[in-house]
């Protein structure tokens, strides 16, 4: 069979708990099926959506950059339209016949929808709260104070600061120095946040939407009772 995994990461470029997970995953299945992971990846010296290729193993990986996780407009934290096109792209050419979406930050809800489209069953694991809460946060229910956290987490102005430096510049930047400088200028730099009335309606748009989708899975796993 083919089986495509879907992770906001993948080793070596990012190695978290979900990104780690994906790729053992990946390489068990890969000894007797067709695997190919689709993941995004982080980096400030790459254009936009650029594609990359290459393989672990036996498991056939394509990664898309997309360093703007977080952007102004609270909708495009969920949607984005460039990545949808290429996920359609994969669907189109490799045709999986099973889909696990380990994550979609970074990359696009409307994923899934794709798959459904394409009438390829698929299933979720649900490794945090971001189904939930745009803030990844488990102490209380998805309300309009859910957005304006976001907000104030995620100035406006801080991408485009720091995307305004030279890649060759920012090439010379530790990985380590440009999460401590991302934290600071996160504290410095103060944007606009939309009045509660306004941040409600967009929560609410945003729980409808992920429980519509989160419906159209054959399973959801999820790692603990809580």
């Amino acid at each position: 069979m083919k089986r495509l995994l879907v992770s906001n990461g993948y080793p070596p470029y990012e190695k978290g708990g979900t990104e780690m997970y994906t790729q053992t995953i990946a390489q068990a299945l890969s000894q007797k099926h067709e695997v190919v992971v689709f993941a995004r990846k982080w980096d400030y010296n790459a254009p936009e959506y650029k594609i990359s290729k290459f393989s672990d193993q036996k498991v056939k990986v394509i990664t898309v950059v997309n360093n703007i996780v977080f952007p102004p407009d609270f909708s495009q934290s969920y949607v984005n339209n460039e990545i949808d096109q290429i996920f359609a792209k994969l669907l189109s050419e490799f045709k999986p016949d099973l889909i696990h979406f380990q994550h979609l930050l970074g990359l696009s809800i409307n994923l899934p929808t794709l798959a459904a489209k394409n009438k390829i069953p698929f299933l979720f694991t649900a490794h945090d709260y971001w189904y939930i809460c745009p803030c990844i946060r488990s102490d209380h229910k998805p309300d309009p104070q859910c957005v304006l956290d976001y907000q104030a987490k995620y100035p406006a102005k801080l991408t485009a600061t720091f995307l305004a430096v030279p890649k060759t510049l920012r090439a010379l930047i530790p990985t380590s120095l440009k999460r401590e400088a991302k934290a600071f200028l996160s504290r410095m730099i103060v944007r606009k946040t939309p009045n509660k009335k306004t941040a409600k309606i967009l929560i609410e748009t945003r729980s409808k939407k992920f429980k519509s989708i989160l419906k159209k899975g054959r399973y959801i796993i999820t790692p603990s009772e809580f």
